[in-house]
């Protein structure tokens, strides 16, 4: 199974560069921990490196078709230059697509499933999901969590799951 699991703004912007382009939200990142533990996350080599590392208590795969720099630390990454072995092993198990653009486009016809954060803001950044409103039409939503803002998270934000 193919999951891809994003954020986006009112925009569909999910990046600024290689950063996030909001603010830290606390409980985004519960909510992408909780989908995201004990399994295997598929990410780009801009991804990785905005993390920096690979994320602890999962298996961590990146898709690039050069060598990792030499400043990031390569403990606990494998390193694939196609999707095929990724596609291979979503056949026996749910496989997480967490970015960035390019590899949830390349992703997208094969995912069953789309956790998405809507983050109810306008934020500036040059990287978009590259899915947009009209796509979804396609889906099914099967489950929608609305958190509105609070003083840590300033921002509404609506946790919803599309399945094919």
């Amino acid at each position: 199974m193919i999951t891809l699991i994003t954020g986006v703004d009112k925009n569909f912007l999910i990046g600024n560069g290689i950063m996030l382009p909001w603010p830290k939200l606390p409980a985004d990142m519960a909510f992408f921990r909780e989908k995201t533990l004990g399994k295997t996350v598929v990410m780009g080599a801009v991804t990785f490196e905005s993390l920096g590392k690979a994320l602890p208590g999962r298996k961590n795969i990146m898709l690039s078709l050069t060598p990792l720099k030499a400043s990031l630390d390569k403990t606990n990454i494998t390193v694939y230059d196609s999707i095929a072995p990724v596609l291979e092993l979503a056949k026996t198990e749910e496989i997480m697509i967490i970015g960035g653009r390019r590899i949830y486009k390349e992703f997208i016809p094969y995912a069953d499933k789309i956790y998405v954060t809507f983050i109810d803001d306008d934020f500036t950044g040059d990287v978009y999901f590259p899915m947009t409103a009209v796509d979804f039409f396609s889906w099914k939503k099967t489950a929608e969590i609305v958190r509105e803002a609070d003083e840590k998270t300033p921002f509404k934000l609506t946790f919803t799951t599309f399945e094919k």
